[in-house]
């Protein structure tokens, strides 16, 4: 009887440590996700400055800018 009550309370133990595991496991992926947003907005701000620049050269080339 003492056995079958350690192993129940075994195996709570392990279902909590599963629990504690899925939600870091969650909070990891969420992270990426916020990585993963991150760099892609900082390349389309990139990629805009790029565009403002190359757009502020051109101006500055045409004879109109004089």
């Amino acid at each position: 009887m003492r056995n079958r009550q350690l192993l129940a309370r075994i195996d709570r133990h392990l279902d909590r440590a599963d629990a504690r595991w899925a939600s870091i496991d969650e909070e990891i992926r969420l992270t990426r996700e916020e990585i993963r947003l991150s760099r892609e907005q900082r390349d389309r701000h990139a990629e805009m400055a790029d565009r403002h620049a190359e757009m502020a050269a051109r101006q500055g080339d045409s004879p109109s800018a004089a």
